[in-house]
């Protein structure tokens, strides 16, 4: 039954990597605080997800995470103590599912969507203590399953990037410029407060993971050029609109159905025989450089929520023009790298 055990597991990290998430940011929502704070909190989250994670052992990480734990309950919401907590814990919290992932048959991705999404409801209903006990219980169950002497990560090496690669940067920096403006948008009594803001956050997320299976018979190429400008499109009404909660929450699912085509980005690197871990690496730096780039928007320009997907639109159409760019001949065994 250990095949059965693993997945569960699996199943719960993709749950607590929700919770993590968007659990901060609630958090700093339920007391009064603004853009830039929720923007340091998920870039503190993108930070400890794509910091490099060489060999640990075990209890090494259990140990990292009880007092990531601890410090982010008892220090000040915001404060750089409780930031470094947050990232010390999504660090610990993807080492730990690579561990898993890399020692257990795959999980199927519908039931992590749905693990993803249940997450993301539950991160704003739950007071601190319960997400942050739940993270712990599913880190504890992963540690006490975890191999001692799993290799350390691939390193990609120094390869320069390939035009899919900066597509992908372009496309997770849209997505990260203003991902963390939505539960500001969206925690309004109108729409429930911030106790709601998780489901409605949801909602997006399932149009987001829908795309694939509404336009996966359509030409690669086609499907994440016409929905990366539609995207733009949506995210421009969605920034002249966000004064009315009710229509940021409808532009807000509606861009997931053009984001969510980004899966045509991963299809053409297998199609061109490209490095998985580099197309990777590429999403890690988008998701960083994404908050980076509202952080110094909201810093030097004064843009507030209201203003940041605006910021999305203008990369979500960097992203289009880079793959339209692409020459059909980037691979010599890419006949049908566009089918």
């Amino acid at each position: 039954m250990r095949g059965h055990g693993d997945r569960v597991i699996a199943l719960a990290l993709a749950g607590v990597a929700s919770l993590l998430e968007l659990g901060p940011i609630a958090a700093l929502l339920y007391q009064g605080h603004d853009i830039t704070a929720v923007l340091l909190a998920g870039l503190a989250y993108q930070v400890g997800n794509a910091a490099p994670r060489p060999l640990q052992h075990p209890l090494a990480l259990g140990v990292i995470a009880l007092a990531a734990a601890l410090v982010l309950y008892l220090a000040s919401p915001a404060s750089a103590s409780w930031l470094t907590a947050i990232a010390a814990l999504s660090w610990t919290l993807q080492a730990v599912r690579r561990n898993v992932a890399a020692q257990s048959a795959p999980t199927p991705t519908a039931h992590k969507r749905v693990a993803r999404v249940a997450g993301f409801i539950l991160a704003t209903l739950a007071p601190m203590a319960v997400w942050l006990a739940l993270t712990l219980a599913g880190l504890a169950s992963a540690l006490t399953r975890m191999r001692k002497g799993a290799a350390a990560e691939a390193d990609v090496g120094t390869k320069a990037w390939t035009h899919l690669e900066w597509t992908m940067v372009a496309h997770q920096t849209h997505y990260f410029s203003y991902a963390y403006a939505i539960p500001v948008l969206i925690a309004d009594p109108l729409l429930g407060g911030v106790g709601a803001a998780g489901f409605w956050f949801a909602c997006g997320w399932v149009s987001y993971l829908s795309a694939e299976t509404l336009w996966r018979r359509f030409p690669l190429r086609t499907v994440f050029v016409t929905g990366h400008l539609c995207l733009a499109a949506i995210l421009a009404l969605l920034t002249l609109t966000s004064g009315a909660p009710v229509l940021s929450v409808v532009f807000w699912i509606l861009s997931g159905f053009g984001g969510g085509t980004v899966y045509c980005l991963t299809q053409l690197q297998k199609n061109n025989c490209g490095a998985t871990e580099q197309l990777e690496r590429a999403e890690d730096v988008g998701h960083i450089f994404g908050v980076a780039l509202a952080l110094g928007a909201v810093s030097a320009f004064h843009f507030t929520a209201d203003d940041l997907p605006a910021i999305g639109a203008v990369c979500a159409l960097a992203a289009a023009f880079l793959l339209m760019s692409l020459h059909r001949d980037t691979h010599p065994s890419s006949a049908h790298a566009d089918q």
